[in-house]
């Protein structure tokens, strides 16, 4: 009887080096954000938490697939099911902190100048004495990498404020969406192998999972192309970055399910399908790991998130509690 053959295939010998390298860098990248956290304050923010996590946990998976790689045949079916669970859900956590910076990229784009991202305060040439009207930098269209010397009359905005945070908000539902079928259709793959009417659910939850995602990212990266080209007042460098998190992150998702109808009859099989010959290998880690190390990489240390997006500590939420919450509430629905 044959079954879905997981992702990544199981840890073999040949995977020693690789996971050793992996295994490293995350380690590496989890004690910088850590150091981060108590030394550079400026740099702190909740918006790239879920990615702090993500990189630790990938510090234990790599550990565990080399241990397993220095003593082949040691992999339990128990790990197995984790690690599966793992690439399905790793890529999804880092777009959720990339959901949570494009909020407050689109949110600080509606608010007069106490609002404005450092670097466009740093830019401003002159400042209007009408309320809620500042002179801002404006966008130019010719490059998502550069900026402009134009200015634009910009007004506070709470109703297209409201607007941008519904719609990050159904994004946010479909990412979860995504995250809980990955687990459940990935955490059930190996133990109801056998059960033909399990197996087939299950795979259609894997196919579920990853269909959420490519339709939000791809949502995302339109809809950063879109806002781009639209939006005065916001530093072009920051929609680059936004179009190249969403570029990294596709590669998983297109990988995953370009990959996922293959078919094996063993876990430990070698043969074609099985994710476990060389070239199979390989291009798991060019189009999976890599991808996903990368964008973790430069949210973690590449970047100055809290700067370059203006996200403050805590992102687009109230730090006072329901007190502020409700008055931004009753501000937008004005």
């Amino acid at each position: 009887m044959t079954f879905p053959s997981p992702v990544g295939g199981i840890t073999l010998e040949q995977e020693l080096i690789p996971c050793i390298i992996f295994s490293v860098s995350y380690g590496v990248l989890s004690i910088f954000y850590i150091f981060q956290q108590f030394k550079n304050r400026n740099a702190v923010t909740a918006c790239i938490s879920g990615t702090g996590g993500f990189v630790v946990e990938r510090t234990i998976v790599f550990s565990l697939r080399a241990a397993v790689a220095a003593h082949p045949g040691t992999e339990s079916q128990g790990l197995t099911e984790y690690i599966s669970v793992t690439w399905s859900i790793g890529f999804i956590i880092i777009f959720g902190d990339v959901c949570s910076i494009l909020r407050c990229l689109l949110v600080n784009s509606t608010r007069p100048d106490e609002s404005l991202p450092t670097y466009a305060l740093d830019q401003l040439p002159t400042i209007s004495s009408a309320p809620k009207l500042v002179k801002a930098q404006s966008c130019s269209p010719r490059s998502l990498f550069t900026s402009s010397t134009n200015t634009a009359r910009v007004t506070d905005d709470p109703k297209r404020r409201f607007r941008y945070r519904r719609m990050c908000d159904v994004l946010s539902v479909v990412m979860l969406a995504g995250y809980i079928t990955a687990m459940v259709g990935n955490a059930r793959l190996i133990h109801q192998r056998d059960d033909a009417t399990k197996t087939a659910e299950n795979q259609a939850l894997r196919y579920v999972s990853t269909a959420l995602a490519a339709f939000a990212i791809f949502w995302a990266t339109m809809a950063t192309f879109f806002w781009a080209k639209r939006l005065n007042r916001t530093h072009e460098r920051a929609f680059g970055y936004m179009v190249l998190f969403c570029g990294l992150l596709a590669m998983p998702t297109i990988y995953r399910l370009s990959v996922m109808y293959n078919q094996t009859t063993a876990l430990d099989s070698t043969l074609p399908g099985s994710q476990n010959t060389p070239a199979e290998k390989a291009t798991f880690y060019l189009f999976h790991v890599l991808p996903e190390f990368i964008a973790s990489f430069l949210l973690l240390a590449g970047v100055n998130v809290r700067e370059m997006f203006k996200t403050g500590r805590w992102g687009d939420v109230s730090k006072f509690g329901i007190l502020k919450k409700k008055e931004m509430v009753e501000k937008e629905t004005q």
